[in-house]
């Protein structure tokens, strides 16, 4: 039997096992001269091999996704270089336009009523509630210079602008009733389900959309209980749809640039425009800050990088400046592009691993970065000189390049002179930060987007975390005096910021932002109180002063910032403990 079926099934197989080896999990091997393997001839059992069975194949074709892919960017591309300009923004397949707001939404935080019918849910805002809706828009465009990549015409027609931007019109009103907090709630939870619905179910890709992620993600600090990565996230997905509509490089045809600015009549006479139409330009370069800034407060890597293109859009702006920001935005673009080389090269991001480059080269890069910063102040135009924003934001920057000074030292072990010395730079840098934001109103705080909030906070606890460093283990009457003058500056903020908090008429006992602020800037406080108390209580001890002790290796801005007293430079913080509530 064994010899029949070896006879009728030869060996023609390499690597397969005859059935009993296989059974047996055993290595297979042939013997010469005969159709048995090895095993089988020794134990005179039977040797054949089993029949193969193919898996049978799937009756349903499956395309290969790339295929599929590429098809459907043909006919998108196809249709937008034959369709004419009036219909392209209707007919083009790849883009998506906003469908329009119901009233319902809006009557939720107008009339406080949660249930309407699917008649009232199609009438027009203006019908619902015209005169919310001009509230809205007046008071965004009084706040709107705090974020300047999102402008309102004034006048508009209301109704126009329902139909063309329904998405940006609600996050409008979401972001404008701060002070109506019950209202508020009603109205974002409309609002998130209104751009789950359009983002995530029907993949709506729209100048809309973009338009009311970037005012909503400026103000969302209204509605977040707690500092977290919300931020960020909305960056990313802001993102996202720039690059899926293709803004972050030129227009590829007319009809491609009025699809997805929403035009009805081509805007482009005598061939294709150069660049977008304005409102995408700004939301261009709106995303492109968040995503930067944001990378940068949350340690992230950034979603949308710096490109010529870029550079080319914020010029065309100032050009044009069809409003005064418009003149404005090319600079914090500049400026960004610095910030990311910053980030890039002193490796900020990598700050729980700890800093292994050592000082000398740590020195090259900030010197690098300081020319720089001060080339880009020495190119603002006259006009610009005294800028606020501008003003903050380089002195941000230039703190930022300098918090390297913390790094690089082992717990407990002396911060080296080079490193000192970008620490007093650094603690200037937040000193005129802190300056200029303490020349403010509380109102005009009250204005602020959510990064501007993000960028106190970074700011307070890099300059507390410094002025310990260099003061905490040594206490002098010049120290002393430092760390009172700066717990002195965060008493102000926390009564600016608990007045705000009390201007959203938030319910005793429920989360804010401003609550969690000031829960953090509290418990500073009480850091720089228990220093103070401590310096108290020890007796002076007289010790080498700290202009003798480095007049020779720092340099001369040093050694003016350096303000006599004395220093161990002992790093008495570990990162986690400075890092743990601002990157949670």
């Amino acid at each position: 039997m064994s010899e029949e079926r070896s006879v009728t099934r030869t060996r023609e197989r390499r690597g397969q096992a005859c059935a009993e080896c296989k059974s047996k999990k055993i290595r297979c091997l042939p013997r010469e001269g005969s159709n048995v393997c090895q095993r089988c001839y020794q134990y005179n059992t039977e040797c054949f091999i089993p029949e193969s069975r193919r898996p049978k194949r799937q009756t349903r074709h499956i395309r290969n996704r790339m295929d599929q892919l590429e098809q459907s960017l043909t006919s998108i591309m196809g249709i937008l270089a034959t369709a004419t300009p009036g219909v392209a923004a209707q007919d083009t397949p790849g883009i998506s336009h906003p469908t329009p707001i119901s009233s319902a939404r809006l009557s939720v935080a107008a009339s406080q009523s949660s249930e309407t019918s699917d008649d009232t849910s199609r009438e027009s805002i203006h019908s619902v509630s015209q005169e919310l809706l001009l509230e809205s828009l007046a008071y965004y465009r009084s706040i709107g210079g705090s974020f300047a990549c999102v402008q309102i015409a004034d006048p508009v027609d209301v109704r126009s602008f329902r139909q063309e931007r329904p998405f940006l019109l609600l996050a409008i009103i979401v972001v404008t009733r701060w002070r109506h907090r019950t209202d508020q709630t009603r109205l974002e939870q409309e609002f998130l389900k209104d751009m789950g619905e359009r983002f995530f179910v029907k993949g709506e890709k729209s100048m809309d959309l973009i338009q009311g992620l970037l005012v909503y993600l400026s103000w969302y600090h209204f509605f977040t209980p707690q500092p977290s990565q919300q931020g960020f996230r909305l960056a990313s997905l802001a993102a996202n749809l720039v690059i899926e509509l293709g803004l972050h490089k030129k227009p590829q045809c007319s009809s491609q640039h009025d699809a997805i600015v929403g035009v009805t009549q081509s805007s482009i006479s005598g061939g294709l425009s150069e660049f977008w139409k304005r409102e995408a330009q700004r939301a261009l370069i709106g995303t492109y800050l968040a995503c930067t800034l944001s990378a940068v407060l949350f340690r992230k890597a950034n979603p949308l990088q710096y490109t010529e293109w870029l550079e080319q859009c914020a010029v065309s702006l100032a050009e044009e400046s069809t409003y005064p920001s418009d003149k404005v935005l090319v600079h914090f673009v500049r400026l960004m592009h610095i910030n990311e080389q910053v980030y890039d090269n002193l490796h900020h991001g990598d700050w729980g691993t700890g800093d292994t480059t050592n000082d000398e080269k740590i020195k090259l890069l900030v010197d690098a970065i300081e020319r720089q910063l001060k080339g880009w102040k020495s190119k603002l135009p006259p006009e610009l000189k005294d800028h606020y924003e501008l003003g903050v934001w380089h002195n941000l920057i230039d703190a930022y390049t300098h918090e390297v000074g913390l790094y690089g030292s082992l717990q407990g072990q002396p911060i080296s002179m080079t490193r000192v010395a970008i620490l007093f730079d650094c603690l200037t840098a937040v000193r005129r930060y802190m300056t200029t934001i303490m020349s403010l109103t509380t109102s005009d705080m009250s204005l602020w987007t959510a990064l501007k909030w993000r960028q106190l906070d970074y700011i307070v606890k890099l300059g507390s975390r410094i002025t310990h460093v260099l003061y905490s283990n040594t206490f002098t009457e010049d120290s002393v005096s430092r760390m009172i003058k700066y717990e002195s500056s965060l008493d102000q903020l926390c009564s600016r910021t608990r007045a705000i908090l009390q201007w959203t008429n938030t319910p005793q006992g429920e989360p804010h932002y401003f609550a969690r602020l000031l829960d953090q800037w509290e418990t500073i406080k009480a850091s720089f109180r228990t220093s103070i108390d401590k310096s108290a209580m020890q007796d002076q001890q007289p010790q080498q002063s700290l202009g003798t002790a480095i007049s020779a290796d720092m340099p001369a801005m040093g050694q003016q910032l350096s303000l006599e007293g004395d220093y161990t430079y002992l790093d008495t913080w570990s990162n986690a403990e400075f890092w743990l509530d601002s990157l949670n």
